[in-house]
């Protein structure tokens, strides 16, 4: 979906399908608090997706996001990519828990107990 905006029911729900919400805020220098504010209001964090076209100049743009936006992952002109050892997982409204990486593997399978003596 082209041109979405703030307060649109797709920014706002998370959506099962094939869907991918596109929200422009322009070059990287000048819209970074833009893009920023736009990810931040946002109750959801499975994923953050990042594309430009000036790969060079946006690579600062895309660490300030990974540092500073609660979503499992950050996609930086690619998405869909899942790796079996990286972690995956939800932050916010968006899931619980990790799967896949080391995380996940504990997480999921590995039950920890404590005994105090």
């Amino acid at each position: 979906l082209a041109d979405c905006a703030s307060g649109m029911r797709v920014l706002e729900e998370e959506t099962f399908g094939p869907v991918l919400a596109i929200v422009k805020v322009g070059a990287a220098d000048a819209a970074s608090p833009a893009a920023i504010a736009t990810l931040l209001e946002s109750k959801l964090g499975l994923t953050a997706g990042i594309f430009a076209s000036d790969e060079e100049s946006s690579r600062d743009f895309a660490a300030e996001v990974f540092a500073r936006v609660d979503v499992g992952t950050v996609y930086f002109n690619k998405c869909g990519i899942v790796e079996p050892w990286m972690p995956w997982s939800g932050r916010r409204e968006s899931g619980r828990g990790t799967i896949l990486g080391t995380h996940g593997i504990r997480e999921c399978f590995l039950r920890s107990k404590a005994c105090f003596w």
